[in-house]
């Protein structure tokens, strides 16, 4: 039997992948006047087909490779949390094969009898087809596409493309223009400058197809050249915008003529516009092209940032703090299994402990987070010190999550299976605020010390690190120090205390073993986190400086 479960989820999981690699439709429209509730009720028994999406396939190439995997895991969570539910909870197993019952007949299999491999073929194959689940799990799907900014982040690639200022790069300026002027095109027709003109649209053009060639030649860039593909084709993307820019010269010679010959001429005009529109359409395949190519290649805002400049795009620095990359996270990931799960793992059972390393994990990546997503609020107040309101919200939102964390995990603890209780929400409570609020404090104040110091003092000049001195480079122990004397001044005048009057144990107040591993955890989180923060805070504010357009510039775009 646990073979077939295994099998089962197995079938699940896979369908749910493929099934996330396809676009969801948009959400149905609703008539003016329509309230909320009758809008949802209107899209989850919706028979009528939806419109395809206008997503550009593979999704993932809109995206990163993490954000993709990030909500597509999550998808598939879904489909096995419904798996499960129905095979191992009683009481909703009997309620589905009633409702099976009455749909198909009397001669409908029993459900509990049917086996999970029959289960799971209902769960990922027929459920998704039949309202109002299948307007539930659409709605699902495209909510992760959203919160994957699957294609949001596309779109907003393209339009910072499409309104940023164009500088031309005179080496590449100066290539295209003697391939053309081989090809019988006038070296007057091939200047760009501030203004959209038609020969302007039409050099920008021939320069990012210049550009493009260049980038089909290194290896970042090949991958997303052989699998970024029309919609609705086999056709890749690089080889229609190649071939509808080749398709072009032609009415470009024309049109370059006419305009030397006959100017002003009513069919020039004509000729002239007709030109300008093929050029602009021309110009967002080519905006489209750069774009996906650019999410597909690079991982971080910085890297697209400086990859565009490098093309001639002065894009617009976002604002922001640093976020850790996959890298960063596996090396957190491990710091904190050595001072956190493997000593708790020690004296309380693996899954405590791994419980207890996931709330320590959110309480460093949600001050980071937070600074990155509200920049603004995370600044220092007059300069010197940071707002008190960051650290504040910072370890408000980290007991919360700490919060939540527990008492789900004690209520799926508490919950018993063979009478169809899954969680046992109440017991949870129970065991957090007879036993774990105290512990979820201690990581509101690691939350509110990370908000701190992340946002004090700068990052030391490494070329100036000398000797011993050289540890400032990748670690702070004045950070750390500070981290240590918080956390053992909290565990000492609080948490002792209040875990020897909730565990009924005196002498737990007076316990320094209690000390040891919260002071292990402060301490690297100290030393390790404010330090990372500064140094990519100060990279990115150079990389920002770098590629900062001009004051005043004027955007030349279609």
């Amino acid at each position: 039997m646990d073979l077939e479960v295994a099998i089962g989820a197995l079938i699940v999981f896979w369908v749910a992948c493929y099934r996330f690699n396809a676009p969801p439709p948009p959400k149905p429209s609703q008539p003016e006047g329509t309230s909320p509730v009758l809008g949802v009720i209107k899209g989850l028994f919706q028979w009528k087909e939806e419109p395809d999406s206008s997503l550009f396939p593979p999704p993932r190439a809109n995206t990163t490779l993490f954000k993709f995997w990030l909500y597509r895991i999550a998808y598939t969570c879904t489909g096995l949390a419904v798996y499960f539910t129905m095979y191992k909870v009683p009481g909703v197993a009997k309620a589905v094969q009633q409702i099976i019952n009455m749909a198909a007949g009397s001669d409908t299999p029993i459900l509990k009898d049917a086996g999970p491999v029959v289960i799971a073929f209902i769960v990922a194959a027929i459920f998704p087809e039949l309202p109002p689940l299948k307007g539930a799990e659409r709605a699902v799907r495209r909510l992760l596409y959203e919160r994957a900014m699957i294609p949001a982040q596309q779109l907003s690639e393209r339009t910072r493309l499409k309104e940023a200022e164009y500088q031309a790069r005179p080496a590449v300026l100066e290539a295209v223009r003697k391939k053309l002027e081989v090809e019988g095109f006038e070296g007057s027709d091939l200047v760009y400058d501030a203004t959209p003109t038609v020969r302007s649209l039409w050099t920008k053009a021939s320069l990012l197809i210049a550009h493009l060639a260049r980038w089909q030649g290194k290896d970042k860039y090949k991958t997303a050249f052989a699998v970024l593909r029309e919609r609705d084709s086999d056709k890749l993307s690089v080889h229609h915008v190649t071939e509808a820019y080749e398709a072009l010269k032609g009415d470009a010679k024309v049109c370059f003529k006419a305009r030397r010959e006959h100017p002003g001429a009513p069919e020039t005009e004509a000729r002239e516009a007709a030109f300008r529109r093929e050029c602009k359409a021309l110009l967002g395949h080519l905006y489209d092209l750069l774009s996906r190519v650019s999410l597909k290649s690079h991982v971080t805002e910085r890297e697209r940032t400086k990859c565009m400049a490098e093309v001639g795009f002065l894009l617009e620095p976002r604002e922001g703090g640093p976020v850790p990359d996959m890298n960063d996270l596996v090396a957190l990931a491990l710091v904190l299994s050595a001072v956190v799960i493997v000593p708790l793992s020690l004296r309380l059972d693996l899954n405590r402990a791994l419980l207890i390393g996931v709330i320590t994990y959110t309480a460093v990546l949600i001050p980071i987070l937070i600074a990155h997503r509200y920049p603004e609020f995370a600044q220092k107040a007059g300069g010197a010190t940071p707002a008190i309101a960051f650290p504040v919200v910072s370890g408000i939102v980290a007991g919360a999550v700490g919060m939540v964390f527990s008492v789900v995990s004690n209520s799926i603890a508490a919950g018993d299976l063979g009478s169809g209780v899954l969680l046992d929400f109440a017991k949870g409570w129970a065991t957090y605020a007879g036993r774990s609020y105290p512990w979820s404090t201690l990581h509101a104040i690691m939350a509110a010390l990370v908000a701190w110091r992340i946002r004090t003092g700068t990052y030391p000049d490494p070329t100036q690190l000398k000797g011993i001195g050289r540890i400032r480079a990748w670690g702070d122990l004045w950070d750390a120090g500070i981290f240590v004397g918080c956390v053992v001044a909290w565990m000492a005048f609080f948490v002792r205390p209040q875990v020897a009057v909730l565990w009924k144990r005196p002498e737990a107040a007076s316990d320094w073993r209690l000390l040891i591993i919260p002071a292990m955890m402060a301490f690297a989180m100290g030393f390790f986190v404010p330090t990372w923060y500064r140094a990519n805070l100060l990279r990115m504010t150079k990389a920002r400086e770098e590629i900062r357009p001009a004051p005043g510039a004027t955007p030349a775009t279609p």
